[in-house]
């Protein structure tokens, strides 16, 4: 009987020690990658609304040589778009186009309120 209670307790406190290591943050904070000063506020962004809503590799994407998206979850934007980088797509770019074109989409199709002017997203 204690050798199960323990083996409970046991994998609870590792369940709940994975469930950390491998949450999202529940909102984030979308910004430059730091190599120029940002004209405006850094966007707001509910990543675990979205998350909740949407395939992560939609967002997380990597496409091979024949334009699949093999996906590439728990990367940063930055961390291919950023400055430097070798992706012909520059960060606020990305950002833009991957943004603002689905919640146009949302917004046509389901009759919706996204935002998609540049002060609802980079809030002062």
């Amino acid at each position: 009987m204690k050798r199960t209670l323990f083996g409970a307790i046991g994998c609870a406190i590792l369940a709940a020690v994975v469930s950390l290591a491998w949450s999202q943050e529940e909102v984030m904070r979308l910004q430059g990658d730091g190599t120029k000063a940002s004209q405006r506020p850094a966007v707001v962004f509910p990543h675990e609304k979205h998350a909740e809503l949407m395939d992560c590799s939609r967002c997380h994407h990597d496409y091979d040589a024949y334009g699949v998206n093999k996906g590439d979850e728990g990367r940063r934007c930055a961390e291919c778009h950023g400055s430097g980088k070798a992706n012909p797509v520059p960060l606020q770019r990305a950002y833009h186009e991957q943004c603002l074109s689905c919640h146009e989409r949302v917004n046509a199709r389901q009759n919706r309120n996204l935002p998609v002017m540049c002060g609802q997203c980079h809030v002062r």
